[in-house]
């Protein structure tokens, strides 16, 4: 466990300690076991910190919000004294380390986001701000009024067939790691997964031109990684109505968003959906070894 400050945080560290630092960063409802895959062949070359999120694995629980979640980064890297880290972060995880590397530029030597960015521009995108910003409050409202519960599993062959249904291109021996790591019996002896799901709700009130304007701040050398089959496998079924998200995040609507980072450089990895390390590991590794090699010289 980590002391964090606010919050104490599980981690996983890889590699020789002396060895210069990259922080990992999962995405929501995963931990830092979701991770291994891009820890492990690092570790040859980095020391490598996996850390749970806030409310994810053996971390502590809430509240939730986007700048606690930035801060618990922060009390991470100060904690373990960390010299420049270059931190990766997936979907969520790529969301608080932008912020946070834009918050705080003299803290990192590098910033890779794996499908990190957000979603593709919504329908009301260029319309009315009002109207954008009211629609996407009530959404979650709406989300924030239903209960967060966690669904219980019978057994570990249950949350093993749900994983592999839910990513038919993980590895299978992943699957069973990932199945025993990311769950838990709760107080009523049932097993479930680990994650808070009230977690959710780090979502309420983050807003895309704040998340922007923070990242703006960012001076470090960026790469951003998106999923080539992501918009078809996920971005487009994340709310309840498919045409809130008509079309992929490409072209100017792309452009606009990395101009946000100082000094980025874009990949796509063909075949990945948003979950990029699961999809798609080994080309997910090659690239980040190419820019880590790239910044590190």
């Amino acid at each position: 466990m980590i002391d964090a400050g606010a919050a104490s945080l599980g981690a996983l560290v890889y590699g020789p300690s002396a060895a210069p630092p990259v922080v990992l960063l999962h995405g929501w409802a995963d931990s830092a076991w979701s991770m291994d895959c891009v820890a492990a062949p690092l570790a040859d070359r980095y020391r490598v910190i996996s850390l749970d999120l806030r409310g994810h694995g053996h971390s502590d629980r809430g509240p939730y919000n986007m700048l606690n979640l930035i801060g618990d980064l922060r009390g991470a890297i100060e904690s373990l004294d960390l010299d420049r880290p270059a931190i990766i972060g997936h979907s969520l995880g790529g969301q608080i380390s932008a912020q946070f590397c834009g918050l705080f530029p003299e803290v990192p030597r590098a910033l890779a986001l794996v499908e990190g960015v957000g979603p593709p521009r919504h329908r009301l995108a260029g319309q009315d701000p009002d109207t954008l910003e009211r629609e996407r409050s009530r959404y979650q409202v709406e989300r924030t009024r239903q209960p967060a519960r966690s669904r219980t599993l019978p057994d570990l062959a249950t949350a093993e067939a749900r994983l592999q249904e839910a990513h038919p291109l993980l590895d299978r021996a992943r699957v069973t790691l990932l199945a025993r790591e990311n769950t838990v019996f709760g107080p009523d002896g049932q097993r479930r997964w680990r994650f808070d799901p009230a977690s959710r709700d780090w979502f309420n009130g983050h807003g895309e031109e704040t998340a922007a304007q923070r990242w703006r701040g960012t001076r470090c050398p960026t790469l951003v990684v998106a999923g080539g089959d992501a918009y078809d496998r996920y971005w487009r079924h994340i709310t309840d109505d498919p045409a809130d998200f008509p079309a992929p995040l490409q072209g100017e609507d792309l452009a606009d968003r990395l101009a946000n980072f100082a000094d980025v450089r874009y990949a796509e990895i063909p075949g990945a959906g948003h979950m990029v390390p699961y999809d798609r590991p080994d080309e997910l590794n090659a690239v980040l070894a190419t820019f880590l090699a790239e910044v590190d010289g």
